[in-house]
């Protein structure tokens, strides 16, 4: 804390003012995330509101103003430079000042940053939150050249840089760039509440002794539900009592209905859609997690299922950071078969999963802990605000 400032100082009544900019305030891990920072940080130290770029009502909007955020909203196009930094000096004027702008957004967060820096916030944080290495491998020479027109623009008008995992902050930032890593919690307190398993399946429609695999996430390329539905496949041949639950929506469900119908694998398949009971869904209905993505950052539905007891079958490019519970995560390569997967997932679940409560226990005490992370947070904002405004103040002088 920088008394000579009277940052974050309680008892001056300064409050830090940061805004977290995203693209919406709808369920999704980024903003999941953010709404758990803001239940559990010091609201006396830090006041934070939110840039979203929508102008419809999303699912977290009401909690986030009930605890004194505001939202601010970018309703105008991201494709026109010029009109997106009007738009966004605009409602700096008409909320700020700001202490901390903290984007989420990745590469058009250059041009937020710029425009933060004329307008005289202090601490401007780029924040990574998954492994750009695949999607860069595949842009034309036009979109590659606009990433690292981004990326300067990045490194030129950011004061701080943070990576959800290692891989998040290398193939995002670059070479040159002083990032660190930052893990996102999550909230433990759902995982230690009592679960009636028969009920919880009973709501599903799930037979009591299934063998339940699990995914949760969006229906996107990124997940690739498709190799999962060929790897649940695979199982279900060989156990008559597998059946996959499936947590989430996106422009890709309608693609994965149709394969499950393919296959004829109706009856053995739940698409529950998006929900807020996770915890309940993966202590209650859940054997097993299967998460075969083709990129993440540091999927917190994975650091979940090991607070959950489950065991975790995820593709081997997926953070390392994430193994966070001994013996509780398995590492299978996307270049294997869907039989392979299959065939490895169904001969680990003999040896039975990591007990709840040790496995809540050792989640608890890793940087994944909600508590944790804000903790993490606040000190990053406390420190920098109070160094380059306490700076300045003495130059000042």
């Amino acid at each position: 804390m920088d008394q000579s400032t009277g940052i974050g100082n309680s008892k001056n009544h300064r409050p830090l003012r940061v805004l977290q900019v995203v693209t919406t305030l709808n369920r999704g891990g980024i903003e999941t995330w953010l709404r758990q920072v803001l239940q559990h940080i010091d609201q006396t130290r830090f006041q934070m509101d939110f840039l979203v770029h929508t102008d419809a009502r999303c699912v977290y909007d009401e909690v986030v103003e009930s605890l004194g955020s505001k939202i601010l909203h970018y309703t105008g196009s991201r494709r026109n430079v010029f009109l997106y930094a009007r738009g966004f000096r605009r409602l700096l004027a008409e909320n700020g000042p700001y202490d901390v702008i903290h984007c989420h957004i990745h590469w058009y967060a250059g041009i937020l940053l710029r425009e933060a820096k004329r307008a005289g916030i202090p601490v401007r944080i780029d924040h990574s939150h998954t492994d750009q290495s695949t999607k860069l491998a595949r842009v034309g020479i036009v979109k590659r050249y606009a990433c690292g027109m981004a990326q300067r623009w990045i490194h030129t008008y950011g004061t701080h840089w943070i990576g959800c995992s290692r891989k998040a902050g290398e193939t995002y930032f670059g070479k040159g760039c002083p990032w660190r890593v930052l893990f996102c919690g999550i909230d433990l307190e759902p995982f230690q509440e009592t679960i009636n398993r028969n009920e919880v399946r009973q709501t599903l429609g799930i037979a009591e002794d299934a063998f339940v695999v699990g995914h949760v996430g969006a229906f996107s390329d990124a997940k690739n539900h498709r190799f999962l539905v060929q790897v649940f496949a695979e199982m279900a041949k060989q156990r008559s009592d597998a059946c996959l639950l499936l947590i989430g929506h996106g422009p890709l469900r309608p693609e994965i209905e149709q394969q499950v119908r393919d296959l004829n694998l109706r009856s053995k398949v739940v698409f529950a859609g998006v929900r807020s009971d996770v915890p309940r869904l993966m202590k209650g209905a859940m054997d097993v997690l299967l998460m075969p993505s083709r990129k993440e950052g540091m999927p917190l539905v994975a650091v979940e299922a090991q607070a959950a007891g489950l065991p975790c079958f995820l593709s081997d490019v997926i953070a390392e950071e994430t193994d966070v519970v001994p013996g509780a995560v398995e590492r299978l390569s996307l270049d294997d078969s869907p039989s392979d997967w299959a065939d490895r997932v169904l001969q680990k679940i003999v040896n039975g999963k990591q007990g709840t409560l040790n496995a809540i226990d050792i989640v608890s005490k890793s940087q994944f802990n909600i508590l944790n992370s804000v903790a993490d947070l606040s000190r990053l904002y406390i420190d920098a605000a109070g160094c380059i405004i306490g700076s300045k103040a003495k130059r000042r002088g």
